[in-house]
């Protein structure tokens, strides 16, 4: 998948290529307010930060094993949603973007047992059902023929609305069980931003669109276990590749 969303710039370029027939689009230049729906491919990952002491025997009193790695691990889901563009200019919209997206963050803890001359992993999944609430600015350029690119960032609003049921259960073990939850922030934040191309067909206009986006803030809710103890910070970040259709 990692190498499908490294391609996707050059899908952008084959349909730019192919798009050069003066298409209208609907007309949908000449509207003030607009609509569509969104459909995406979502790369999701966490930046870590970790205690500088982390890596030191008996520096977490959760385990007797010594920890000497935290590594993210990205995993790919899905997004969709509505479109609400506002044209401010020629070459400036508002744009809202309300989506729903299904992704899970992934770690992987490795520790050195003081047991035995073993090693030992554990993963963390954390999942997510996030309400996205963008607000982005796109500056876009001179249409060339069918084509018009164009360059988007913003600001946009996240919340976890899945089941609070797992988390509830993550109550019933101790703060050494393996089986606790590695647990994030149920709202923050993120800033995002990317480039994307406006091809126009005859009834409508087709938008891929690639995005990087970050938390603004540490998402990590430290609940003194044997998983968030070592860390000092999560940031969520991903990689966007979005269609739209307007």
């Amino acid at each position: 998948m990692k190498k499908l969303l490294l391609l996707l710039p050059f899908l952008f370029m084959s349909l730019v290529s192919k798009a050069q027939f003066l298409n209208t689009g609907g007309d949908i230049d000449q509207n003030r307010v607009n609509f569509g729906f969104l459909l995406g491919i979502d790369r999701s990952g966490f930046i870590i930060t970790k205690q500088s002491n982390f890596r030191l025997p008996d520096s977490n009193p959760y385990t007797s094993d010594t920890l000497y790695a935290v590594k993210p691990i990205g995993s790919t889901g899905f997004s969709l949603g509505l479109l609400t563009n506002l044209k401010l200019t020629n070459t400036l919209d508002f744009r809202f973007t309300p989506r729903f997206s299904f992704i899970s963050r992934q770690m992987e803890f490795q520790y050195n047992k003081k047991s035995a001359d073993l090693n030992r992993v554990v993963g963390k999944e954390v999942e997510s059902t996030l309400l996205e609430l963008p607000l982005l600015l796109k500056l876009k350029s001179a249409r060339q023929q069918d084509v018009r690119l164009y360059v988007i960032g913003g600001i946009k609003f996240c919340t976890d609305i899945r089941s609070k049921k797992k988390k509830g259960d993550d109550a019933l073990f101790e703060p050494g069980d393996d089986r606790k939850l590695v647990k994030i922030d149920n709202n923050f934040f993120a800033v995002e931003a990317g480039l994307g191309a406006d091809i126009y067909f005859e009834y409508f206009k087709f938008s891929p669109e690639l995005k990087l986006s970050r938390s603004m803030a540490n998402v990590l809710k430290q609940d003194n276990n044997v998983f968030s103890q070592p860390l000092t910070g999560l940031f969520a970040e991903a990689l966007h590749f979005t269609m739209y259709f307007e």
